[in-house]
């Protein structure tokens, strides 16, 4: 027997004993097994997480602060607190997150706006998230005033709020992303 089949035949013997010993573990190839998580395409895993960090932030953030101020408060104020939680969540928590969850190579770039361990990193995610609550802000209140019937609260909770939140999110970072490649495209062309 020769070093190769003597190799194959340990292998084999391995993988039986794993087999045998952790059978629901292993349902297949004991050597490499993928969690349900990993299972779930990295698309899916970074849209959900960003859509919720949105919501917890106007739960947080904007309900509490209506509760503790009643109805005489600024709306502009409303639009700055709000966005400065949304630029801290995106710079401390998501895009982090977004990074533990890579399998392959810079795949959350193309869900961030800007991430680096710099600390300008953090004033562009400031400065994006005060404009994320503006935009989202302004558009949930024009779309209060247009939609008949609004006993429920649309466009002033976390869940619409957010679904709101995530189209400008993902305009902004759609248009990043073009202008990313447009400049990789341009830069290439020329060497």
């Amino acid at each position: 027997m020769d070093a190769r089949e003597a190799s194959k035949q340990a292998r084999s013997t391995f993988v039986k004993k794993d087999q045998e010993q952790n059978p629901e573990e292993n349902p297949g190839n004991a050597a490499y097994h993928i969690s349900w998580f990993d299972r779930i395409p990295y698309p899916v895993r970074a849209l959900v997480i960003k859509y919720w960090f949105m919501g917890c932030a106007y739960f947080f953030f904007v309900t509490a602060f209506t509760f503790w101020m009643g109805d005489n408060y600024s709306i502009y104020l409303q639009m700055i607190i709000l966005g400065v939680a949304m630029g801290v969540f995106n710079e401390f928590l998501v895009y982090n997150i977004f990074e533990a969850m890579e399998s392959a190579r810079h795949e959350a770039f193309y869900y961030e706006i800007f991430k680096s361990k710099k600390f300008y990193s953090l004033l562009i995610n400031l400065v994006y998230g005060i404009l994320w609550s503006v935009g989202t802000s302004l558009l949930c209140a024009y779309l209060v005033t247009v939609t008949p019937a609004n006993d429920f609260g649309l466009w002033r909770e976390p869940l619409t709020f957010a679904l709101m939140g995530f189209v400008i999110d993902g305009l902004a970072v759609a248009m990043k992303d073009g202008l990313v490649l447009l400049f990789r495209n341009l830069g290439g062309n020329r060497a």
